[in-house]
């Protein structure tokens, strides 16, 4: 998936900066990061990150080597800086797009919860801004993602919470039921863009907000 997440303008130029001994060396970084990064079972490529800058330093040569040259060689390099801003940028909005607005807008209207939620459950707590939004005041207990949501886990973690926030997607019937059994009702669905769509879920004696 290199096209996808380092973008094909960037995998040109470090195909023609493979000659040059000093690309070898961020070539290395880049590959041994991918390479740990591999073990890990979340497979995410915003966590490629780290190795963009590498790969970009290799590029750098890449390009400097084809500038140096004549004839078509130099126009590629041209050619390659001119591709590079609106494919960056086609990258950038595509990747924002499924960022987590979604649990941001379900977060504030949290925040706005009356009472104020002395305790909250949330699905992966960091998508929500986690005390940026609810303050130190609030505890927050964090929900590991899985599809589907183990029932037990989520009724244990959402014991005595004030506010459950879930992904929509994980959340199956025996989770939903389970919520239910202790006294949850989903109250809202939130949904931006791409981003992961998030059930609010509260207790039945507190009145569903206003979105």
């Amino acid at each position: 998936m290199i096209l996808q997440w380092a973008g094909p303008v960037l995998v040109f130029l470090l195909a023609a900066a493979w000659p040059d001994r000093r690309a070898r060396l961020p070539l290395a970084i880049a590959l041994s990061s991918v390479v740990l990064l591999s073990f890990s079972p979340i497979k995410q490529m915003r966590y490629l990150q780290i190795a963009i800058p590498f790969l970009a330093m290799a590029a750098a040569l890449g390009w400097e080597r084809l500038r140096k040259a004549t004839g078509l060689a130099r126009s590629t390099a041209a050619a390659a800086l001119v591709l590079s801003v609106p494919l960056n940028l086609e990258r950038s909005l595509h990747l924002l797009r499924g960022k987590s607005g979604a649990a941001l807008d379900a977060v504030q209207v949290i925040t706005h919860l009356q009472p104020p939620p002395r305790r909250v459950t949330l699905e992966q707590m960091w998508a929500y801004g986690e005390k940026l939004y609810l303050g130190n005041g609030v505890a927050i207990r964090d929900v590991t993602p899985e599809r589907p949501l183990s029932a037990e886990t989520v009724a244990a973690a959402a014991s005595g919470s004030d506010a459950v926030a879930l992904y929509d997607s994980d959340v199956d019937e025996k989770a939903a039921r389970a919520l239910a059994r202790i006294g949850f009702r989903g109250c809202a669905t939130f949904a931006r863009d791409r981003s992961p769509a998030v059930i609010l879920y509260l207790p039945v004696e507190r009145p569903c907000p206003a979105r």
